[in-house]
Parts: structure tokens; sequence; C-alpha cells
């Protein structure tokens, strides 16, 4: 599966889900681009999921759509590289266009 981690997220702690290819926003050039726009990008380059900590994309964006998995993190990023058992699960278990809330 092709990841792409949100540029709200520690590119460290891609080793929690190493079994897949992950990418991070700012490495594929597209820091600063706005959530529908990232969406799009993210199909057009082959991505299968997205794992950000934005609590909004969701209201924001047209998710089943778009066609990607999506995982949001929420708490202190100190607990982040806590919950990335749980995301690789929920990378695994994911439908395209669902959303699943970790933290």
């Amino acid at each position: 599966m092709k990841v792409l981690f949100d540029e709200n997220m520690p590119p460290a702690l891609r080793q929690g889900v190493a079994a897949h290819v992950v990418m991070t926003v700012r490495a594929m050039g597209w820091a600063g681009s706005k959530n529908g726009r990232l969406l799009a990008l993210a199909q057009e380059h082959g991505f299968d999921a997205l794992v950000t900590r934005d609590q909004s994309l969701p209201y924001q964006n047209d998710i089943p759509g778009c066609g990607l998995r999506v995982v949001i993190l929420h708490g202190p990023a100190r607990l982040l590289p806590g919950l990335m058992a749980r995301v690789a699960t929920a990378l695994a278990e994911l439908q395209p266009g669902q959303v699943r809330r970790i933290g």
C-alpha cells in the first residue's frame, strides 16, 4: 500500500508503518497544498491512504468520493509513536473512502 503522511505528521513515525511505502507531503513537494488539492494529488500519484492530524479533513472534503483510506490521529505529539500499531491495523482494515480516527 502506498501511504502519504500529511505535513503535520512527524516523518520519523513512518517507521511505524514500515510494511507500506510511505512518503511525506513535504518530500513530494506538496507542502502548503490545501486539503482538496492534496487529496487530488494523492489520487493522481497512486496513493492508497493518507495519515493526518487534520481533524476537519472529513468535514471539508468528500472522502468517500476521493477513494483514499484516511487515518486521522489526535492527541499530543508525544503520544503519537504509541499509536502507530493502531495506524498499521487501520490501514489494513479500511476500505477506500473510509475514515478512522485514532487517539
